[in-house]
C-alpha cells in the first residue's frame, strides 16, 4: 500500500472530521463532496518544479474521493446496526471490506451506549474500515464462538482473522466516571492494523501504552481497575 501524502489526508481528514470547519462530512450523506475545492486547496504553491507533485497529489486524492463515495454509497450510516449473524459473516470475510470493527452490544448497557459514541466518531473518519454493530442476542453462535462474555467487546478484524478485541473499557486510559478519549481507541485499533493511519491526534491517550502485546495490556488493564465492563450472560 502506497503512503498518503500528507497533504492529501490533511486535506480529507478535515472534510471527513464533523468537529473540524469542513462542511462535507462524510455524515452528512445528502450533501456531495466539493471535489473542485478539494483539489483547488493542494494547488497552492506556484513553484514550476513541483508540478510532478502537485499532479501526484491531484491523483492520490482523486483515488481517495472515489473510496469515500463507494463507502458512502454502501450504507447510510457510518456506524451499521446488523440483525443477522449471516450479514455479518458475509461483511467481515469479503475481501472487497477487508477491514472491519465490530461492536457486541446489549442495548440497556450504558457502556455498550458509550462506546457507541466514539465508534460513531472513528466510522465517520475511517472510511477505509467498515463499522459494524451487532446485539448479543442477535448473533448466539458468533458470541459463544468468539466467547464474548464481557460487554462492550468490541472485535477487529482483517481479512476475516480477528486482530484486537476490546473487552469493556481495558487498556483505554479510560477516566473518572469511565470515560475516555475517542483517539485512545483509535490508537488501539491502529496499531493492530484495523485502521489504516491516525486520524484524531495524540492527544488523550492516559494509561495507554501503544506496540505492547494483546495479553499484556490486558493484565495492565485490569490491574488499574476491576470493573471495566459488565458480564452478561
Amino acid at each position: 500500500m502506497s503512503t498518503l501524502d500528507p497533504a492529501v489526508a490533511h486535506a480529507l481528514d478535515s472534510t471527513l472530521d464533523p468537529n473540524s470547519n469542513g462542511t462535507n462530512g462524510i455524515n452528512n450523506p445528502n450533501e456531495d463532496l466539493d471535489e473542485d475545492a478539494l483539489l483547488e486547496s493542494l494547488d497552492t504553491d506556484t513553484d514550476p518544479t513541483l508540478s510532478h507533485l502537485r499532479e501526484t497529489r491531484i491523483q492520490q486524492l482523486s483515488h481517495e474521493i472515489q473510496k469515500l463515495k463507494a463507502a458512502r454509497a454502501a450504507t447510510q450510516q457510518p456506524l451499521s446496526t446488523l440483525t443477522s449473524e449471516k450479514d455479518l459473516l458475509a461483511i467481515t470475510t469479503n475481501p472487497e471490506s477487508p477491514r472491519c470493527v465490530v461492536h457486541f452490544f446489549k442495548s440497556d448497557f450504558a457502556k455498550c451506549t458509550v462506546m457507541d459514541g466514539h465508534l460513531e466518531r472513528l466510522a465517520t473518519l475511517h472510511f477505509e474500515t467498515r463499522f459494524l454493530r451487532i446485539s448479543v442476542e442477535a448473533a448466539p453462535f458468533l458470541v459463544e464462538r468468539l466467547r464474548i462474555r464481557v460487554l462492550p467487546c468490541v472485535v477487529g478484524f482483517v481479512g476475516g482473522v480477528e486482530r484486537e478485541r476490546v473487552v469493556g473499557f481495558e487498556g483505554l486510559g479510560f477516566q473518572e466516571g469511565g470515560r475516555f478519549e475517542t483517539g485512545d481507541l483509535e490508537g488501539r485499533l491502529l496499531a493492530s492494523g484495523v485502521l489504516v493511519r491516525r486520524k484524531i491526534g495524540e492527544e488523550g491517550r492516559g494509561r495507554v501504552v501503544w506496540g505492547k502485546g494483546k495479553e499484556e495490556r490486558r493484565a495492565r488493564a485490569r490491574e488499574e481497575d476491576e470493573d471495566e465492563g459488565d458480564d452478561w450472560d
